[in-house]
């Protein structure tokens, strides 16, 4: 048994340099032990495992007594699947083989290499905690933990990935998240079936509304936010190798929420969100109410501004909805590269880029300036929601287009359609668009959206419960 089982692992291991065998000969006999020198601990292994088996004066009479009373580590287990116990070395476990005993024995000896707990690069913060999640599931889970020290968080793990065999938790409050929730969202993740599993991405697209360019699931990197939304009954998932958590169920209403609102005064986080709701308006309507004005709706602009707007468009030889698509078009195409390039050039590139085509193009005669200003307006409006980044321009650039056509009818259709598209949306059972719209509450409450509650008042599930 002892020949055939290290023939099967070398013959599926076999061009792979870094998984070393080493045969240790104890009192009772040969000993093998395999495991990846990259992402296993060789001092562990050394100390705990190779020390203790050769060291020893007990005769290894049965895979129990190695197990209880040999080796000297926190986590040793036993297999008999050979397909198993591959895994585990691919994991970073050690794998133990007897001559002279049949079974597997298999211990955790993860080496541990990850990045520091550093802060969060798409979530800063002005005031509160500055920890982020990093690539490592383990110490993702230990900065949740660290924040709730109680029984009732749940710990779920599994294994995604036909191929990749990835770890991935689910996360809990027992008593605070609805059973039909968590079912599901193990459901999901349990039946998953990918080959392999590299984000938090692979699920959510499994959990998502389909057919919408919105975000109906949330995510966050910092460990703060994923604690206060299991409190408040939602659930988290986590992918080892991912720095990034998301969360179910999502509203809405969350694009105009930000980090630091509950540690910030409440009188100003009020006035702060009503602020982020008027720039996602101006920037979705700015651009195309000016276009529907200019195109078929002249008489509605006071004559004052008539004057001046129809002076400094003088020479210019397009169309009022073309040069608003041709300056939306650049914007985003530079803001789309200052992404690409390193954080500490791609934000000042962007906006000198914007800068120069802008002053260019009035210079040339291709815009005017009203124009340019109109379009300066949406380009800052739009920052103020960062994770609204995706929908905005798509937005945007439709409602131009629509206005373009069919003036001012044009502009309300969109508007129509878009609260429509919103109310039609749920997230894992939920409705997207709560609290508005809804004829009743549909299990949820109402504690914390336009304005901030106090922070007694929505530390509370966000669920109702029926009474019994």
């Amino acid at each position: 048994m002892y020949k055939e089982n290290l023939k099967y692992i070398k013959d599926k291991l076999k061009d792979n340099f870094d998984v070393q065998y080493r045969d240790i000969f104890s009192k009772s006999g040969l000993v093998t032990i395999i495991f990846s020198e990259n992402i296993s601990d060789n001092i562990f292994i050394s100390e705990y495992i190779v020390k203790p088996v050769m060291s020893t004066n007990i005769e290894l009479s049965d895979i129990n007594t190695i197990k209880t009373r040999i080796l000297q580590t926190n986590n040793v287990s036993e297999t008999n699947n050979l397909d198993e116990a591959l895994i585990h070395i691919l994991s970073g476990d050690v794998i133990i083989l007897f001559e002279f005993l049949d079974g597997v024995i298999y211990c955790d000896a993860k080496k541990t290499v990850q990045r520091a707990v550093d802060k969060p690069l798409n979530d800063p913060v002005i005031k509160g905690s500055q920890e982020g999640f990093n690539e490592s599931l383990n110490m993702n889970i230990g900065l949740i933990r660290k924040r709730v020290r109680n029984t009732m968080l749940k710990i779920v793990y599994f294994e995604v990935g036909k191929e990749s065999n990835t770890s991935v938790a689910m996360a809990y409050i027992e008593g605070k998240a609805e059973g039909s929730l968590i079912n599901m969202i193990k459901d999901k993740i349990s039946n998953l079936e990918v080959q392999f599993i590299l984000d938090t991405n692979y699920i959510e697209e499994e959990l998502k509304c389909k057919g919408t360019e919105l975000d109906t699931i949330g995510y966050t990197e910092k460990p703060d936010i994923v604690v206060s939304r299991l409190f408040e009954g939602r659930v988290a998932v986590l992918v080892d190798g991912c720095p990034t958590a998301i969360t179910a169920p999502c509203f809405f209403i969350e694009y105009f929420q930000a980090p630091d609102d509950y540690y910030l005064n409440k009188n100003v986080v009020d006035v702060l969100r009503i602020f982020r709701i008027i720039s996602f308006l101006v920037t979705i309507t700015l651009p195309a109410f000016y276009v529907a004005l200019f195109t078929h709706h002249f008489s509605l602009i006071p004559p004052t501004f008539v004057f001046k707007i129809s002076e400094a468009r003088a020479g210019v030889p397009f169309p009022t909805i073309v040069e608003v698509i041709i300056i939306l078009f650049f914007f985003e195409l530079s803001r789309e590269a200052g992404k690409r390039l390193p954080s500490n050039i791609g934000q000042p590139l962007s906006i000198v880029s914007a800068l120069i085509l802008g002053d260019a193009a009035i210079g040339a005669g291709l815009a005017s300036q009203g124009t340019i200003i109109i379009m300066g307006v949406y380009a800052i409006t739009s920052y103020i929601n960062p994770k609204l980044l995706t929908v905005t321009p798509i937005w945007s650039m439709i409602n131009v287009i629509m206005s373009g056509l069919f003036g001012l009818h044009g502009f309300y259709i969109f508007f129509i359609v878009v609260i429509a598209h919103i109310g039609s949306l749920d997230s894992c059972g939920y409705k997207y668009f709560w609290p508005f719209g809804t004829i009743h509450s549909y299990g949820v409450r109402h504690k914390d959206y336009l304005t901030r509650g106090r922070l007694g008042n929505i530390s509370d599930s966000i669920f109702r419960r029926k009474e019994k």
